[in-house]
């Protein structure tokens, strides 16, 4: 099954992406990439995001991110996180150099 091919698509998709500064989620980055914290959408669990670091201007890299829309952790001011789905999606970032 073409799998490998699939990923590849995928992983080009988001390097285009990428080279043009789209603001994206956590959600669309893949392991290993490091972000910068652009803007965190309204929603019920804004203070939350906020409560835990989640800031305009912070650093966050994507370290592993779970099968089946499940968590992903990331790394941020010194600390992992794990984030569902749905929090991964509130927080747009702008791309940095991986």
């Amino acid at each position: 099954f073409p799998s490998h091919d699939i990923e590849n698509g995928l992983r080009k998709d988001i390097i285009t992406l990428n080279q043009n500064k789209m603001p994206l989620t956590i959600n669309d980055m893949l392991p290993n990439q490091i972000g910068e914290i652009s803007s965190i959408m309204d929603s019920h669990m804004k203070s939350r995001m906020l409560e835990m670091g989640f800031r305009a201007g912070q650093s966050v890299r994507v370290l592993f991110k779970a099968p089946l829309s499940g968590p992903v952790a990331v790394q941020m001011l010194g600390c992992i996180l794990a984030l569902r789905e749905e929090e991964a999606n509130l927080i747009k970032i702008k791309w940095q150099n991986d």
